[in-house]
């Protein structure tokens, strides 16, 4: 995740890492040049976010602050997530639960093994999400919504 999506002199500013590890939402943050060595649990202790894929599309819900997509590796759905708050006091309440984020859509994590989102790949103004099947077929799935005055990703079209 990152607070910014423009790299300054070829490096993207506020870079943070977010993980799961036994089945718990971690934050690493950016501590000078390298990531700090102290993590941020973000979930309650337990294990509520096992099972989920994390995708980090950069700024999805109307907001300059990064937005974290999930799936269900049991279901296919995927929900959004917003970070709230200011840049100096953020707020990660709404990563308590992986189920309480606003579905998206629903792409099967059988037919589609990895799934990514690198932002906007369309060039369209919106971030987008990736798949790879099986056979290994790449599929780009665009994002819906509205660009103004900041993304908001509200689903994805239909592939051709």
């Amino acid at each position: 995740m990152t607070r910014g999506d423009t790299a300054v002199h070829g490096i993207l500013p506020d870079t943070s890492v977010l993980f799961v590890e036994n089945g718990r939402l971690w934050l690493t943050r950016r501590d000078g040049n390298q990531l700090a060595w102290e993590s941020t649990l973000l979930s309650p202790n337990d294990d509520r976010w096992a099972g989920y894929e994390l995708l980090t599309p950069g700024p999805a819900q109307g907001t300059a602050f990064p937005t974290l997509w999930a799936r269900s590796t049991a279901d296919g759905t995927i929900r959004a997530f917003s970070v709230t708050g200011t840049a100096d006091a953020p707020d990660f309440s709404a990563f308590a639960a992986p189920t309480a984020g606003p579905v998206l859509t629903t792409i099967s994590a059988a037919a589609h093994l990895r799934i990514g989102s690198d932002g906007d790949l369309t060039g369209d103004g919106l971030p987008d999400l990736w798949t790879a099947d099986t056979p290994g077929t790449f599929t780009v799935f665009p994002g819906t919504g509205t660009t103004a005055p900041h993304a908001t990703v509200t689903g994805f079209a239909p592939t051709a």
